[in-house]
């Protein structure tokens, strides 16, 4: 399990990307981080998803990707 943030917007329904956050603290964060760099989002949440992890939160509060070579 992992959980994915949805961004909402004035007149359209919510939506998310690709990004998937091994815990809900993570993804909050993510959402929040987003938040400030985008001025048309109003809002968002966070989901629990079926999807695998593929992001984690880098020092900085910026997302980055989990690369499967490591």
């Amino acid at each position: 399990m992992s959980f994915a943030v949805w961004h909402t917007f004035k007149s359209d329904p919510p939506c998310t990307n690709a990004c998937r956050y091994a815990t809900e603290e993570e993804a909050t964060e993510a959402g929040h981080e987003l938040m400030s760099r985008w001025f048309v989002p109003i809002g968002f949440e966070v989901r629990p998803s079926e999807d695998p992890v593929n992001y984690k939160i880098q020092k900085g509060g910026r997302p980055e990707p989990i690369r499967g070579d490591a």
